[in-house]
C-alpha cells in the first residue's frame, strides 16, 4: 500500500477548516456537502489535489497512465454526494440493501436514469404516452432518477406531485383512463391562454419594483425574493402565475396547495419513487452585451460550460459542479423550480437588456445572494475566498441542455434513456449535438451512431466556421440545411415524418473511476438508449386514429414545398409530430395525438417481445368536466 500520511494530513486540515464554517443545519448541510473518502483518501498522496469536481473522460489519456489514474480519483470525488447521500433515495440501492444483487457497477452510482426533453407540451404528451408504454413494459421499475429540461419538467412534477400523493407507477400510467391525465384533458390550453395579461394587477408593488429596476437596470433580484435559509429565489408576478398555471394543469388535485422542496423530500422519503431533478440554465450576473438574436449572441449563450450552466434543483439540494452547492431552500415551491425549468420567454442575457426583461415578464428566478457551502474543493470558476454570495438568474434549461442528459452524465448513470420531444422538424439533433460538443470538452465521448448519421446528412457542414457556424467556448451553432425545413420539397434529407426506427443505442465509453471494488482505477461505460419523436408515413395506417387523423389532416401543408418549418413564430408552419413548440393549444385531439405517438413508438421498439405490426386504439373515456 502507498503511503498516505502527508495526504490524510493535509485533507484533515483542510476538513477541519470547512467545518468551522458549516451552516446551523449541519445535517442538510453536510447532505450537500463533497468530503473525502477512504476510498480515494488512498490515491490522493498519488495524484495531488484534485482541481475541479466535474466528471472527466479518458478520451486522449493512455490507460493506467498518471493523468488517467487522477481523472479516475477526480471522478469518484465528484461522485461521491451521488454514491454516499443521494444513493439513499434510489429504488436499486434499496432493492440491492434488501437484496443484494451482482453487479459490476460502482455501489452507490445510479443504475438507470431517465432525461426528459424540453418542447413544452407537445415534449410532456409524448414523454407521458413514452412512460406509460414503459411502465406496461414494466421497465420504470428501479428507474433512479429522472432528470427534466423545460416542457420535459411538466412531466416530472405531474409524476413526481402524483406519487407524493400516494398514487402508484400503475396508478399514473394506466393507458387512457388515467386519473392522472384528467387536468390536462380538462383544459388542453390552459398555457395558451393569455394568463400574463392579468399579470399586471397580481401586484402593484412588484410592477413599480419592475418599473424602477427597469429605469436603473439593476436586474430583478432581491427586491422582490423571498427569504430562504441559505440564499434568496424568488420570481416576478408573471413566473408566480406561470407556475399556478402548471400546478393547476398538471395535479388531479387543483385544489391543493404547491408544496415546497422540502414537502417533496418528506414525502418521497423512503420511496420507491425515481429521484426527480429539475434543471435550469443558471447565468452570472449578464453577458457581455445586450445580444439574443445574433449568431454570435446565441453561440456565446450556448458555449458556456454545462458544468457550471446547468443548475439543478432537487428535494435535497441545489447547485452545479462549476458553481458549488447549497441545500434545498426550505419554502422554495417545487412548481417555480419547474417554472424556471421552462422560462423560455426569460432572455439569457436579460440584465444586460433590460427593456426585454419587462417585455418577456421573466418567468424564471433571481437570487442576489445565493452562497454555495465551503467545500474540501471548491469549484474553480468561481472559486473565491468568501464562496459567495453571488447574483443569478436561473432560467430556461434550453439555453444550456434541452435534452436533460447532463445532469445524469454527471450521476455516471449506468444506463440513460433519452426522450427527445424538441422542435426538429429537420432531424438535426441539434439538442444531442450540443451536448455532445460539451462533454467532448470534458473528454467524454458520446456516440449514437444511427443519430449522428442521420444528423451528418440534414446538417449545414460546420467544419470551418462561419457566419452560419458560429462557434463560442469550443462549440459551435448546429444549424440545418434550409431544404431539409422545407415541406415536401425533393431533396436527400431524412425527414422526422420519414423515420422508420425512432431508437438508437449508443454509448459514453472509457470514463475513468476508482472505487471500494476495485484496487486498481478502471473504465466505465454508460449505456445511451435516444428515443427520438419521429413517424413513418409510409406505415400511417398502423398507427392510432390520433395519430392518423393528426397527421392526414396537414397533408396539404406537406405538399407544398414553398412552406419553410422554423418553429421560432406563432405562425403555424410547421406540422405534425413536429408542430411548433410556440403552440400550446393542445386541443381537438393534439394531447392524444403526442401521446398514442410516444406510446406506440415505445411499444413498438423497445419491447423485449414480438409486439403487433400496428399500435391498437385506444379507447379514451369522455373529456372530463371541471370540477
Amino acid at each position: 500500500m502507498r503511503p498516505r500520511v502527508a495526504g490524510s494530513l493535509a485533507s484533515l486540515a483542510i476538513l477541519v477548516a470547512a467545518c468551522a464554517t458549516t451552516p446551523p443545519d449541519t445535517e442538510l448541510a453536510e447532505a450537500a456537502r463533497v468530503v473525502v473518502t477512504p476510498t480515494t483518501q488512498r490515491y490522493l498522496d498519488e495524484v495531488g489535489s484534485v482541481a475541479r469536481l466535474v466528471i472527466v473522460g479518458g478520451d486522449g489519456l493512455e490507460p493506467g497512465s498518471a493523468d488517467w489514474r487522477k481523472a479516475a480519483v477526480n471522478n469518484a470525488l465528484a461522485t461521491d454526494y451521488y454514491r454516499n447521500r443521494e444513493s439513499r433515495h434510489y429504488p436499486s440501492r434499496q432493492q440491492a440493501d434488501a437484496q443484494p444483487v451482482e453487479s459490476s457497477w460502482p455501489r452507490g452510482l445510479p443504475r438507470r436514469c431517465i432525461a426528459l426533453s424540453g418542447g413544452g407540451l407537445r415534449a410532456a404528451a409524448y414523454a407521458m404516452g413514452s412512460l406509460d408504454a414503459l411502465q406496461t413494459l414494466r421497465q420504470l421499475d428501479g428507474v433512479d432518477v429522472i432528470a427534466s429540461s423545460s416542457g420535459g419538467s411538466y412531466v416530472n412534477y405531474w409524476l413526481t406531485l402524483a406519487l407524493a400523493q400516494g398514487r402508484s407507477l400503475d396508478d399514473v400510467f394506466s393507458g387512457p383512463t388515467s386519473p392522472a391525465l384528467s387536468p390536462i384533458r380538462r383544459e388542453p390550453d390552459a398555457l395558451a391562454k393569455a394568463w400574463w395579461i392579468p399579470a399586471a394587477a397580481l401586484s402593484t408593488a412588484d410592477w413599480a419594483l419592475t418599473a424602477l429596476a427597469f429605469a436603473t437596470g439593476n436586474g430583478f433580484g432581491l427586491p422582490m425574493t423571498q427569504q430562504t435559509q441559505y440564499g434568496k429565489f424568488g420570481t416576478l408576478p408573471a413566473g408566480k402565475l406561470y407556475a399556478s398555471a402548471l400546478h393547476h394543469l398538471l395535479t388531479t388535485e387543483p385544489e391543493s396547495p404547491q408544496l415546497t422542496l422540502e414537502e417533496i423530500q418528506r414525502r418521497l422519503e423512503g420511496s420507491s419513487a425515481p429521484l426527480p431533478v429539475i434543471t435550469t440554465t443558471v447565468r452570472f450576473g449578464s453577458a457581455r452585451k445586450c445580444d439574443t438574436t445574433s449568431a454570435e449572441g446565441i453561440a456565446e449563450t450556448r458555449g458556456q460550460d454545462l458544468s457550471a450552466a446547468v443548475f439543478e434543483l432537487t428535494p435535497w439540494r441545489v447547485g452545479s459542479d462549476g458553481m458549488g452547492y447549497a441545500p434545498s431552500p426550505k419554502d422554495l415551491k417545487f412548481v417555480a423550480a419547474v417554472a424556471a425549468s421552462a422560462a423560455a420567454t426569460d432572455d439569457p442575457n436579460a440584465r444586460r437588456c433590460p427593456f426585454l426583461s419587462v417585455a418577456n415578464m421573466r418567468l424564471g428566478m433571481a437570487n442576489d445572494e445565493y452562497k454555495p457551502l465551503p467545500n474540501v474543493f471548491p469549484p474553480p470558476p468561481l472559486q473565491g475566498p468568501t464562496m459567495g454570495p453571488y447574483s443569478i438568474a436561473l432560467i430556461d434549461s434550453t439555453f444550456s441542455d434541452n435534452l436533460g442528459a447532463y445532469a445524469l452524465v454527471r450521476r455516471l448513470c449506468e444506463e440513460i434513456l433519452i426522450i427527445d420531444a424538441e422542435h426538429d422538424p429537420g432531424l438535426i439533433f441539434e439538442s444531442y449535438g450540443n451536448l455532445k460538443q460539451h462533454l467532448a470538452k470534458q473528454g467524454l465521448e458520446l456516440t449514437v451512431p444511427d443519430a449522428d448519421a442521420i444528423a451528418a446528412q440534414n446538417r449545414v457542414d460546420c467544419a470551418t466556421p462561419s457566419a452560419v457556424c458560429q462557434c463560442a467556448h469550443g462549440v459551435c451553432l448546429i444549424n440545418a440545411r434550409e431544404t431539409c425545413l422545407r415541406h415536401g420539397a425533393a431533396n436527400d434529407c431524412i425527414k422526422s415524418n420519414s423515420l422508420p426506427r425512432p431508437v438508437f443505442t449508443g454509448a459514453i465509453r472509457g470514463i475513468p473511476f476508482v472505487d471500494d471494488s476495485s484496487e486498481e482505477p478502471r473504465a466505465l461505460d454508460i449505456k445511451v438508449t435516444y428515443l427520438k419523436l419521429s413517424l413513418d408515413e409510409s406505415r400511417i395506417d398502423s398507427y392510432p386514429s390520433n395519430v392518423r387523423d393528426r397527421y392526414l389532416a396537414q397533408a396539404s401543408r406537406r405538399a407544398e414545398s414553398s412552406q419553410l418549418c422554423t418553429g421560432e413564430g406563432m405562425q403555424e408552419l410547421c406540422s405534425y409530430p413536429h408542430e411548433s413548440t410556440y403552440d400550446q393549444d393542445f386541443r381537438n385531439g393534439k394531447f392524444e395525438a403526442y401521446w398514442e405517438l410516444g406510446r406506440c413508438n415505445v411499444q413498438r421498439f423497445m419491447s423485449s417481445t414480438d409486439v403487433p405490426a400496428a399500435c391498437a386504439d385506444d379507447a379514451w373515456p369522455p373529456v372530463p368536466s371541471k370540477p
